[in-house]
């Protein structure tokens, strides 16, 4: 991970900010520490902060204190405790949501993030679910931090997010997509019969062999 933090800092201007998930920054189910000597090294890199999806507080105070300690800001998310995986400390009702949001601000998470649930939640395209429109609100309303709101967010709901308040748009899956397509497109410019093609394709990219066997 400090390799690629590196990598990319050094084609990016300083104004880009990078975020990075790493081993411990999430609630795995093998628990893997964070520790300093993984922030540090990190910040080195030139990170700026830690994108953050622990779903205990404990397990969040911990990681927001060494964060801090070594230069990088938090990014730490609330979830909704029936999501089909969890990612942030779980909050049921709007008024939860609130509760815990103004606890994040309060233990020192720079940046507050909604768990949509979209990605997992049938929703009309380009709209967001009246349940998810309620927490957002409540979550915007609760925190002077920037906030951000992320799951399944794609070209075609994105600007429903216009007017809820929200600061950040964590779009992940969907950048992933557009890029997997846009060297599909370009890969069969140089050879349009690929699709049949028996011979492995090797192509320089970081994940070339996670590339390949979608082809």
């Amino acid at each position: 991970m400090v390799t690629v933090v590196e990598g990319v800092r050094n084609v990016v201007s300083d104004d880009i900010f990078i975020t990075v998930g790493a081993p411990g920054t999430f609630t795995e189910t093998v628990p893997t520490p964070f520790t300093d000597k993984e922030a540090m090294l990190l910040s080195l890199a030139g990170a700026d902060g830690l994108h953050v999806h622990k779903t205990t507080w404990e397990d969040l105070r911990d990681i927001v204190k060494v964060a801090h300690r070594n230069g990088l800001v938090v990014d730490a998310y609330i979830a909704h405790p029936s999501d089909l995986h969890l990612f942030g400390i779980p909050a049921e009702t709007p008024k939860e949501v609130a509760l815990i949001a103004k606890e994040m601000q309060e233990i020192g998470v720079d940046m507050i993030g909604l768990t949509t649930g979209m990605s997992y939640e049938g929703v009309a395209a380009g709209e967001i679910a009246l349940p998810v429109q309620e927490r957002l609100k409540a979550l915007v309303n609760s925190v002077t931090t920037p906030t951000l709101a992320e799951g399944g967010i794609n070209i075609k709901n994105f600007k429903a997010f216009i007017g809820t308040g929200v600061n950040i748009l964590v779009v992940g899956t969907a950048i992933d997509d557009m890029a997997r397509e846009a060297v599909r497109f370009a890969v069969k410019r140089f050879l349009p019969d690929f699709e049949n093609l028996k011979t492995p394709i090797i192509l320089p990219l970081a994940d070339s062999t996670a590339f390949s066997k979608n082809l």
